[in-house]
Parts: structure tokens; sequence; C-alpha cells
């Protein structure tokens, strides 16, 4: 659970994306009836490091952070204001949980006829301790 600690402490305090979203941040899925545009965040896996006494306190997961919009330009704006948030945030407390690097792997866009709905989906890679 601490590297969702990290991950909604990331976005929540990027200025530039909450003027886009606001507090719009969910874990897993939107609520019913959202309003959009919107971030969803969900850790995909993750693992721990072993060692040959004792197992050290360093995790790794990775995150999807989707953005979710009504056209693709907003769609794209909010993309690029999740990656300054997110990648390479390095040696940092956030959320209460010691961050020690973040990196940017890839993403897709996406679009849903149904909801006439744009969204991207971002994947990061989080390195964090877990506290003692």
């Amino acid at each position: 659970m601490n590297g969702h600690l990290a991950v909604v402490g990331l976005l929540k305090r990027a200025t530039g994306l909450t003027a886009l979203v606001g507090q719009r941040i969910s874990p897993d899925v939107m609520p019913d009836s959202p309003t959009l545009p919107a971030i969803t965040y969900q850790k995909m896996s993750g693992s721990s490091a072993r060692g040959a006494v004792a197992d050290p306190p360093l995790m790794t997961a990775i995150f999807q952070i989707s953005s979710w919009a009504k056209t693709r330009n907003d769609a794209a704006a909010i993309v690029q204001q999740v990656r300054a948030a997110m990648d390479r945030q390095r040696q940092q407390t956030v959320g209460g949980v010691y961050v020690d690097d973040t990196f940017y792997t890839d993403d897709v866009d996406m679009y849903d006829p149904p909801t006439k709905t744009y969204f991207n989906h971002c994947t990061f890679r989080i390195h964090y301790r877990d506290p003692a």
C-alpha cells in the first residue's frame, strides 16, 4: 500500500496536473457518472528486494496512471502533466514513503466509443522503501 501513497502524493502535489483535473484522482476506477477530466491509478505488479540473511526494505512497483477526457487534446495535456509529476522523482519522501526513483516506461492512447471518452494509460516503475 505504501507505493499507492507515494503515487497519489506525487500526483496531487503537481499543480499543473491539479489545474486540469482538480482532485479527481482515484484509485483503480472512476466513480459512477464521473466528471471529466480525471485520473485513475493502479498497481500492475510489485516485488521486493531479497537479501542473503534478511530482506532489505526496498520495493519496486509498476503503476498505471490513466488520464480520462472528452477530447484527445485534453487527454494529451493531462498526460504531459502526469509525466512531469511522475518521471524521475528521486530521493524524496512523498506521502510518508521514501521514493528512491521513478521511471516512465510507456503509454498508449485509446478511445471508448460508447462513452465518447479519450484516455491514455501511462506506465511507471517506482522504487521505494517500506518503513521499517
